[in-house]
């Protein structure tokens, strides 16, 4: 093998490395985007029924007044 040819190599070497190494944190990046997604959406949900419950005992707590009157 020629000393181009070398050379050349271990440029593409260095170059795929380094393409890899972007892919490989690209995709931790995307896991973790969609663990903390999953995590966001489950405490929206819980936040929403907890509001929802609050609201209907408050409007059970009205009618339950202007029952009385």
């Amino acid at each position: 093998m020629t000393l181009s040819k070398i050379k050349f190599a271990n440029k593409k070497a260095k170059r795929e490395k380094l393409r890899q190494q972007k892919r490989d944190k690209a995709r931790i990046e995307k896991g973790q985007t969609k663990i903390r997604n999953k995590r966001m959406r489950k405490m929206m949900i819980q936040g929403r029924k907890e509001h929802l419950a609050q609201r209907a005992r408050e409007k059970n707590y009205i009618d339950e007044l202007e029952a009385e009157l």
